[in-house]
């Protein structure tokens, strides 16, 4: 038998006067999973979080909490642990006062005193020894760490995080992502699927860095594995992109693609593009170079700087279509 999802939203929408925050929002997360939504400022995520933690109500839809409807349940016998945005310390509080302040509400998990739960929080996030500490006293990341370790010590079911600010450390510590998009979820899946294979323009777009492309099929054929290849007009030049999973793809209709920057190769000898180089970032490991093609920007990432007129080319295989 399968178990419920330990959070689930089932079309939930929350509307504020004429404004919606959400809309139709429906996705599980299973036990032990973690579960990051990303998205640009005012797309819904922070309101998402509040949902689930109960500080708002939602106007439509249902949330269950290990299958259970929480409509009514108020945020503190929701065993939900939140860290705020801007962690919401208590200024009066010193560190081991603002940690232990769950502990008022619910007895610490295991066979330990309160006291005891705090300095193995303390020690988790290393603040070991900070108990007496005030809050104006300690850094920004400090203060992160004290309201995670706040958020952990009554042994939360679920545990909410706003917000990530790093979208590559997103992408490496989750085990799935929501990208949002105006109240509404664009695409839902592993950081492997989505950052290869965007759904939408937007998401191509959101996630890392890119170079979305737009032209009109003039030619559908086959390449020498049996794969469908699309001849795309860009204007200034035709390109060869690969479209086996895409059978709707036909002659004489508008494709949108993109190529990511790592697969942008310099004098690449298919789908060749004449460049220049404009800006140059150096980034440790890779150089970022932002060239002009034709008046259109694109982004290369490569181990070596360049400069002047630059072609750059990219496989069929390493374009994906987009929405």
């Amino acid at each position: 038998m399968v178990s419920d999802p330990a959070v689930e939203l089932d079309g939930v929408t929350k509307r504020y006067e004429t404004t919606t925050a959400v809309a139709d929002l429906s996705f599980a997360v299973s036990e032990g999973e973690f579960f990051t939504l990303v998205g640009p400022s005012g797309c819904g995520k922070t309101t998402t979080l509040r949902l689930l933690g109960g500080f708002e109500s939602p106007t439509a839809g249902s949330i269950r909490l290990h299958g259970v409807d929480v409509a009514d349940v108020p945020p503190e016998d929701r065993h939900v642990g939140v860290v705020f945005q801007n962690y919401a310390l208590f200024p009066h509080m010193t560190v081991g006062e603002n940690v232990a302040y769950g502990l008022k509400f619910s007895s610490p998990p295991g066979d330990v005193t309160g006291e005891e739960r705090v300095a193995d929080l303390l020690e988790l996030v290393d603040l070991g020894g900070m108990e007496e500490r005030n809050p104006r006293e300690l850094s920004g990341g400090q203060k992160q760490r004290v309201a995670m370790a706040r958020a952990l010590a009554p042994g939360p079911d679920v545990l909410l995080l706003d917000e990530t600010h790093d979208q590559e450390e997103a992408l490496a510590i989750s085990d799935r992502v929501a990208v949002m998009h105006d109240g509404r979820i664009d695409q839902v899946g592993t950081p492997r699927d989505v950052y290869p294979r965007p759904e939408t323009r937007f998401v191509a777009e959101f996630v890392g860095d890119n170079n979305v492309l737009s032209g009109t099929v003039t030619a559908m054929r086959t390449d020498g594995g049996g794969g469908r290849v699309a001849d795309v007009d860009l204007g200034p030049t035709t390109v060869a992109v690969r479209v086996d999973g895409n059978p709707a793809v036909s002659t004489g209709e508008t494709l949108v693609f993109c190529v990511r920057p790592e697969h942008l190769t310099v004098d690449g000898t298919t789908n060749q593009l004449v460049t220049t180089v404009g800006s140059v970032e150096f980034l440790g490991g890779t150089t970022r170079v932002h060239l002009d093609w034709n008046g259109r920007e694109l982004l290369a990432r490569t181990r070596t700087a360049l400069d002047g007129t630059v072609t750059v080319g990219f496989d069929p295989a390493d374009a994906h279509v987009v929405g």
